[in-house]
């Protein structure tokens, strides 16, 4: 698995890119530049990681919360 780095321009995040683990800001900066045809202001900054307890909206309390919730935006109740 690769380390996740987002890519922002003018302060707008443009992309995400995975690289190699030991792969460095700098480094993919310079890979996205000069292989990719990025504009050079770009900033990469290596994603942070996300623990189970911050990806789901704060309002809901349980994963089963959230399941139901997204169900009932899909139309299946």
């Amino acid at each position: 698995m690769g380390t996740k780095f987002n890519v922002y321009l003018a302060g707008k995040l443009v992309d995400s890119v995975f690289y190699n683990d030991t792969s460095s800001a700098s480094e993919v900066k310079q890979s996205l530049v000069d292989h990719d045809g990025y504009n050079p202001s770009i900033k990469v900054v290596k994603a942070r990681n996300l623990s189970k307890t911050n990806i789901y909206p704060q309002r809901y309390s349980s994963m089963e919360k959230v399941e139901a919730k997204l169900k009932k935006m899909a139309g299946f109740y």
